[in-house]
């Protein structure tokens, strides 16, 4: 999972703050996973708006990315 956190924090993205959806979507293909996977596993999370974009926090989307990939829900200490 390093190389994960790795691309999650090196990705340039748009935003210092995190991720529009086109770099989520990005990031889903480079992991073989689907938007359908995505939004079965984000949850409720705290997103910003920015210029008229929903922008995702760097550690939702590392979160979100690990639960598809182990194909598992979300654990009590993992919720913000």
């Amino acid at each position: 999972m390093k190389k994960l956190e790795n691309d999650v924090f090196s990705y340039p993205t748009k935003h210092k703050m995190g991720f529009i959806e086109s770099e989520i979507k990005d990031l889903l293909e480079k992991y073989g996973l689907t938007e359908e996977q995505w939004n079965s596993k984000f949850g409720i999370h705290t997103v910003a708006l920015i210029d008229d974009e929903t922008v995702y926090y760097h550690t939702d989307v590392l979160l979100t990315i690990k639960l598809c990939l182990q194909n598992r829900e979300m654990k009590p200490f993992e919720w913000d």
